[in-house]
């Protein structure tokens, strides 16, 4: 793809973007919007096909040169393939490490560009298990179940692996491992050989994978309401999801991911139902095209309460700013340096709950008139004067892992 061409339909993108963002209404920006998008993932398009010709005519012409070297007639000694083998894994070893830079910079460069993350990941799993492999050479050859089982062979092994020493049966709910690398839900379909056949639930497919890349979990601790979805669009609101999962049943939550560094949506999210059959239902729609994306899903895994920390340095360094004059009649107060983790639900619960039980009105964050992005900030208001004067006192302590600035909200700051 030209390279100036590419950038002329980016930044034609991005403007159109914002533009459309600050009028949703208006239908002729909303067009220019769409036609500049489609263009651009046209030419990206084009630019990664002509990169995979181009690796894959590199392959070929290799492949082809290595058949005409011609064959050599002396056997190597085993302990000559073994040097050549030891020196192959080192080399490989050397790129690989050379490729999990290279693939860090990149991502580190672009964070929001989801195929170098999974690019990164990819390297690292490679590196891992190419480390792993070279150190059970050292090690010696791990014994097989068979060995273990016979009465000739002593146990020498004082710390087993669990994955291995687990009891698996057939109908059992487990974690196994996809191509991917990641972790998902499954059960078990059969057993033979040192090999699992699994079925990952919600996705209706089989594989056969290691003992080593099954885990067993608790009953209690499978979700079964929460799903993950992925690769939304940009565009989606909360009554297009409740729309999309109507068949399903009634949703009890939805919670977007955003970027903790900029605020701006990632493209994902979770939904709870209220019911496990309407999750299950709705798990079934991977896959399918929402908003003109095919849209992932699968179920949540569930996340252990971790005890809030204290930033100390960071309190430390902070000085605390006094409060302004109180307004008359002051049922608002300002709150600043907000996590962006931070939604209306849990806003609520804390202001209520360090306002002495005061009730709470209104949520209002305060967000970028261009983008839309949040801004860290937003102003709580309470049902009672009292309230506010009572949680006007957590100016400069921590909520979420952040110092919090709060102040009375003047009449001109919120209006």
């Amino acid at each position: 793809m030209n390279t100036a061409a590419a950038e002329t339909a980016e930044r034609a993108y991005k403007r159109a973007r914002k533009a459309w963002r600050s009028d949703k209404e208006n239908t002729t920006l909303r067009k220019a919007y769409r036609k500049a998008k489609k263009a651009y993932e046209a030419l990206k398009q084009t630019d990664d096909s002509n990169h995979e010709a181009k690796i894959k005519t590199k392959k070929r012409k290799k492949a082809d040169a290595d058949k005409t070297l011609p064959a050599k007639k002396k056997k190597k000694t085993s302990k000559k393939r073994q040097e050549d083998s030891d020196l192959k894994e080192s080399n490989m070893e050397r790129e690989l490490k050379t490729a999990v830079k290279r693939a860090r910079k990149a991502y580190k460069a672009n964070k929001e560009d989801k195929s170098l993350r999974k690019a990164l990941k990819l390297a690292k799993k490679a590196l891992l298990n190419l480390q792993e492999s070279k150190a059970g050479k050292t090690e010696g050859p791990p014994k097989s179940q068979d060995n273990e089982a016979s009465p000739d062979t002593p146990k020498t092994d004082a710390n087993p692996d669990p994955s291995t020493s687990q009891e698996l049966k057939v109908g059992d709910t487990c974690e196994a491992t996809y191509s991917d690398g990641s972790w998902y839900k499954a059960k078990i379909l059969d057993i033979s050989e040192g090999k699992v056949k699994v079925e990952y639930e919600g996705y209706g497919e089989t594989a056969e994978v290691e003992q080593g890349d099954i885990r067993m979990v608790k009953v209690e601790e499978v979700y079964t309401r929460k799903l993950f979805v992925g690769n939304l669009s940009y565009d989606v609101v909360d009554e297009k999801v409740i729309e999309f999962f109507n068949d399903c049943g009634k949703i009890s939550e939805i919670h977007w991911v955003c970027n903790t560094t900029t605020g701006r949506f990632s493209g994902m999210g979770f939904v709870t139902f209220e019911t496990d059959e309407g999750a299950k239902k709705a798990v079934e729609k991977h896959e399918t095209e929402f908003l003109g994306r095919r849209i992932k899903l699968r179920f949540a895994k569930p996340r252990k309460e971790r005890p809030q920390r204290i930033p100390r340095d960071r309190v430390a360094r902070r000085p605390v700013k006094p409060l302004s004059e109180r307004p008359d009649e002051c049922y608002t107060v300002f709150v600043g340096n907000l996590s962006y983790d931070v939604n209306e639900e849990k806003m609520t619960k804390f202001a209520e709950e360090k306002s002495g039980g005061g009730a709470v009105t209104a949520v209002r964050w305060i967000t970028d008139r261009d983008t839309g992005d949040f801004k860290g900030a937003g102003y709580i208001e309470f049902e009672s004067t009292k309230a506010v004067d009572e949680f006007v006192k957590q100016n400069g302590q921590v909520f979420m892992n952040r110092q919090l600035r709060v102040d009375y909200a003047t009449p001109k700051s919120y209006d």
